[in-house]
């Protein structure tokens, strides 16, 4: 699950990268963020957001 996570993450961050997306300097969450909550809540929680949320806030995948 882990590893998952870690890949999840690393290919939407170079995903947005390579179609030149910047976020604006006042987000909470960068967009590769908010996909990885999403892609993980639909591949280990059943599509439940907040519980991946959570999860990864908790395990220290994300500081916010």
């Amino acid at each position: 699950m882990d590893d998952t996570i870690i890949a999840i993450y690393c290919l939407c961050e170079e995903f947005l990268k390579a179609t030149g997306h910047h976020d604006d300097p006042q987000v909470c969450l960068s967009t590769a963020e908010v996909m990885t909550v999403a892609l993980s809540a639909s591949a280990f929680f059943g599509g439940n957001i907040d519980r991946s949320r959570l999860f990864l806030h908790e395990h220290d995948y994300m500081l916010r």
